[in-house]
């Protein structure tokens, strides 16, 4: 609940302003073509705003999801995986394998599952966008420069992943040939016990709904509470307006980490160290 609750925190902020950004760029004249037809304010809502800031939505989910679930100082400190690594997530148990076991084949085995995890929901974001283009216009040119564009796109993301090919490969690498002083890029015996071994020894599918669960309850709530901030700052008037944002904004340049010594005291104070309900 508190590893959540951070979560919560530090993403709240991020959500608010890609929601804003989305609330900004509608135009009035929408609002006003609506008033004039007669729609109240929740049809206005579900048919003008909500359709209109999809895509902020969308993207503030992914990029939630996908930082939650690789998030790892904030729920080391906290329950470094106890009581018995019931609390463990996938980053947590990798961390054990490579750090505290020495296994880093094992350990490399983990991390290629949390990659392909995590490219199943950019892979699906990806496809829904192309969709909704091929939906918006049938100008074929303008379809076509947006499929060389997301071509182009993955040209740069497959250089950028040369670490995680490293990664793959040493998951495909026996213990002495990871430590051998003549070592090679890729495997002299590709050995995929590995990856058995990791899903036998362990209780993996644990480990990655812990992981889902933080993902998933950091991003729903940090979405229902972010979503309110940013339609009351774009539609609303008050006083201290452009503080408040500048405050929110550095908010953001503080890293969670600043956050583990208060949150471990609190945590401490009501029992709730290397527990579920910590979890």
């Amino acid at each position: 609940a508190w590893e959540i609750a951070c979560g919560i925190f530090v993403t709240i902020p991020f959500v608010t302003f890609t929601v804003l950004s989305g609330l900004q760029s509608i135009d009035n004249s929408y609002y006003e073509a609506a008033t004039v037809d007669g729609a109240n304010y929740w049809q206005k809502l579900f048919k003008i705003t909500l359709p209109l800031v999809k895509s902020s939505l969308t993207v503030s989910t992914v990029l939630n999801i996908i930082y939650v679930f690789n998030s790892f100082p904030i729920i080391w400190t906290i329950t470094k995986g106890d009581p018995a690594s019931r609390t463990d997530t996938l980053v947590t148990y990798l961390y054990k394998l490579a750090f505290y076991k020495g296994k880093s084949g094992e350990a490399a085995a983990v991390s290629v599952i949390g990659f392909l995890i995590l490219c199943i929901c950019a892979s699906v974001y990806m496809v829904l966008s192309l969709r909704r283009l091929m939906k918006k216009t049938r100008d074929t040119k303008s379809i076509l420069l947006r499929v060389l564009l997301y071509l182009f796109v993955i040209l740069v993301v497959l250089v950028t992943l040369y670490p995680y090919f490293v990664m793959f490969t040493t998951a495909a690498k026996s213990r002495a040939e990871i430590y051998s002083t003549d070592g090679t890029l890729l495997p002299i015996h590709w050995l995929w016990q590995n990856f058995k071994d990791i899903w036998t020894l362990a209780p993996l599918s644990r480990y990655f709904i812990n992981s889902l669960i933080v993902a998933g309850g950091s991003t729903l709530i940090a979405i229902v509470c972010g979503i309110p901030a940013a339609y009351a700052l774009a539609r609303m008037k008050f006083k201290g307006k452009k503080i408040f944002l500048g405050i929110v904004i550095i908010s953001q340049m503080f890293a969670p980490v600043v956050l583990l010594v208060g949150i471990y005291k609190i945590m401490s104070t009501f029992g709730m160290t290397d527990s579920l309900v910590g979890l």
